[in-house]
């Protein structure tokens, strides 16, 4: 489950050791001065693409940075696939079709899989945390950014 503050909180400690003021790093992150500002003021999360501005800058994982695990470890990023690909990758990894994905995730409807498998739809930052969470893996390895 995601936690606004934790990520804040998070994002802030990592600021604070470039030495960067928010404005500088937000210039550095190809973010603007004013998202970086709200995700500090724990207003909302980023989406997909500019979180993963971010932990490319800081160079750790989504998890970490996201409070989903307490370890910071570096990972070498790879370019991040369209979900629609990456989605049938980590099916076929666990073993599921889309069928007994769509049957078991509670959290996803089935409109949203077909949505997604046919790139109309990215998910949200929260539906990525919640297939992770429903495989019991890392958010980097369910939008292919690490292994």
């Amino acid at each position: 489950m995601l936690n606004l503050q934790k990520f804040a909180d998070r994002l802030e400690e990592m600021i604070f050791e470039t030495g960067l003021n928010q404005k500088e790093f937000a210039k550095k992150a190809g973010l603007t001065p004013s998202e970086i500002s709200k995700y500090l003021k724990g207003n909302c999360m980023p989406a997909v693409k500019s979180l993963i501005r971010i932990v490319d800058y800081f160079n750790c994982s989504v998890d970490y940075i996201l409070g989903l695990e307490d370890q910071r470890y570096a990972c070498t990023p790879k370019a991040v696939p369209r979900f629609s690909e990456r989605l049938r990758v980590v099916l076929a990894h666990f073993g599921y079709s889309g069928y007994k994905f769509c049957k078991e995730a509670d959290k996803i409807s089935p409109a949203r899989y077909y949505e997604w498998l046919n790139g109309k739809y990215e998910p949200s930052l929260e539906n990525i945390v919640n297939i992770a969470e429903f495989f019991d893996c890392s958010v980097d390895f369910v939008i292919g950014r690490c292994d």
